[in-house]
């Protein structure tokens, strides 16, 4: 459906976090037509019966893993603009408005906003605030956009086959690379998210930090690919 807009949700074990997430998409200063899809992957919490009252359609699997999820999120959205949002992830009023400037313009295939935390110390903010930089220095010459809140036109997200279920970490990433092919990927600076820095303080930012430039040095410049047995979901980034 043309300038349709599916903004595609996956959760596992998100009842802390996912009402905020869909509260904010669903009050969006957008005048077009879009639809929430959350997709969950058999969270034995309360999240599928918090989102009830703010999505279009719930789709439960059994399968764990972000790129499984996303991809039945592919499958099942009517629209021709696919935007993918993490559940801690808090939409400005104007992102889907921006976004959709942005991604109408000649030749761009997929745009990303900018990421902004909202919990944290300094130290969990500023890891966040030099990924922006980093994703801003990238998009030059070779754009790996996260997957916490970037738009997608659905035909060339399918051209070129999706999320990579075979990759535990980094099939956000890696999906951009392929994408590019087919056109423009940009940053639209206007189209604001804020975000939890919870896998940070979870996980400790020295150790993250470890394991994210581990999985991007093999992925990217070894070309191999992490086995499905390290598949990640958002609960537990």
């Amino acid at each position: 459906m043309k300038n349709f807009v599916s903004v595609v949700v996956p959760t596992y074990r998100e009842e802390k976090y996912i009402e905020e997430c869909l509260k904010n998409i669903k009050n969006q200063d957008y005048d077009g037509k879009f639809e929430i899809i959350l997709v969950d992957s058999n969270s034995h919490d309360r999240t599928r019966d918090i989102a009830k009252k703010y999505v279009t359609r719930i789709i439960n699997i059994k399968e764990r893993g972000v790129a499984n999820a996303l991809n039945v999120g592919i499958k099942n959205a009517k629209g021709d603009i696919m935007i993918f949002v993490e559940a801690d992830v808090r939409l400005y009023p104007n992102f889907i408005k921006e976004i959709m400037k942005k991604i109408k313009e000649r030749g761009v295939v997929a745009v990303t906003g900018i990421l902004i935390p909202f919990d944290g110390n300094v130290f969990h903010k500023l890891v966040y605030y030099l990924l922006n930089v980093l994703v801003i220095i990238f998009a030059v010459f070779y754009p790996l956009f996260p997957q916490s809140s970037v738009a997608y036109k659905k035909k060339y997200l399918t051209k070129a086959g999706g999320f990579d279920r075979e990759i535990g970490i980094g099939e956000d990433l890696d999906v951009t690379r392929r994408v590019k092919k087919y056109g423009k990927c940009v940053i639209c600076y206007v189209a604001l998210a804020k975000i939890s820095t919870r896998r940070l303080i979870k996980g400790g930012i020295l150790k993250q930090i470890f394991l994210n430039l581990y999985w991007f040095f093999n992925l990217f410049l070894l070309n191999k690919k992490h086995p499905a047995k390290e598949l990640r979901h958002t609960e537990e980034l």
